[in-house]
């Protein structure tokens, strides 16, 4: 898995590097000269409370559970970093920070784990009401029929997911099924191989444990209403984000435009292809900015900027935070 990766992430950079190429990236490093300490110290500090949010909307899940947010954190900046270096359609860090999270506070995998799946799914509904409103913005605008195709698809996904998840507070027997698969995915990452193996002689009683824990979790209206909430202030603030990068480098994009190509490309980020959707991420975005008639040159400056903020900064505290957590990366990723 290790040589897989690695393979992949070097092939994600080969398309960075050549998208950079074609551009020019002397007029993009020109672009971020534009970029002042005062806007670059904003848009840190809303990345930074994006993913504080992160983990308070977790913690809102567990609120009947012993957890403390400074546990939270780190799991949370463990998960992001996997994310970034998994193939896994920006979701590889789900498993490893339920683990995380299961060995520092002392609460079951099973329980961890159906928290992270209900944390999912509270980001199911800012998603799905995204692309309603791309949907409904580009029939509007008269703009390309196959983006609202494309993003309908994925909501039409989002929905099935969204009512499969509700369906494992009620089936029995798909819980067992959903337990097994998680145990045998949990069994390809060395740092819990031994642990899904002990766990797997017991499957039955895991499904019993992580059914109770949705049921608690989904049956929980505080927790789905301010859960959602957070999920919604993080959202406006990723976009908010990306906004006020544009406006840092004086080039004043439509809200219209922004919103449909931003849900566009994080529809297509979870197609599991490369690490955090590396090059693939960047090359759709820059390319349906262009289609929205922002200069080549801005939209790679804004993408590669944006990037920074929410791929390598928090990949550089994941690092850290493996170390504060004593997680060994090579035992994940081999």
């Amino acid at each position: 898995m290790l040589r897989r990766t690695i393979l992949l992430f070097l092939m994600g950079m080969a398309l960075i590097f050549v998208i950079l190429y074609l551009v020019d990236p002397m007029r993009v490093w020109d672009e971020m000269q534009n970029l002042s300490v005062k806007f670059l110290m904003i848009i840190l500090s809303i990345q930074i409370l994006i993913m504080l949010l992160s983990a308070i909307k977790w913690r809102v899940i567990l609120m009947n559970s012993s957890v403390s947010i400074k546990d939270i954190i780190p799991a949370t900046l463990v998960g992001y970093l996997v994310n970034n270096i998994t193939p896994i359609g920006l979701a590889g860090g789900e498993p490893v920070r339920a683990y995380i999270l299961s060995r520092a506070c002392g609460i079951r995998l099973s329980r961890a784990a159906s928290s992270v799946i209900v944390d999912l799914f509270l980001e199911i509904f800012p998603i799905f009401a995204l692309i309603l409103i791309s949907i409904t913005l580009i029939i509007l605008g008269g703009e390309a029929e196959s983006i609202a195709i494309i993003l309908g698809l994925v909501g039409f996904g989002l929905f099935i997911l969204s009512a499969g998840i509700i369906t494992l507070t009620t089936d029995k027997n798909l819980i067992l099924i959903i337990t097994k698969k998680l145990l045998n995915l949990l069994e390809r990452i060395p740092l819990m191989r031994s642990y899904s193996k002990k766990k797997m002689m017991d499957a039955d009683g895991v499904s019993v444990r992580f059914e109770s824990a949705m049921r608690e979790y989904m049956g929980n209206v505080r927790v789905l209403v301010l859960g959602t909430f957070v999920s919604i202030i993080g959202w406006v603030l990723k976009f908010l984000r990306i906004y006020l990068i544009f406006i840092a480098i004086g080039y004043r994009i439509s809200i219209t435009s922004l919103i449909i190509v931003e849900t566009l490309v994080l529809a297509l980020s979870f197609i599991p292809i490369l690490p955090g959707a590396l090059g693939t991420w960047e090359g759709s975005s820059i390319a349906l900015f262009m289609l929205f008639g922002v200069d080549s040159v801005i939209a790679t400056t804004v993408t590669i900027i944006d990037r920074f903020f929410f791929y390598v900064f928090p990949s550089i505290l994941g690092i850290i935070a493996s170390l504060y957590c004593g997680v060994n990366l090579s035992k994940i990723i081999k």
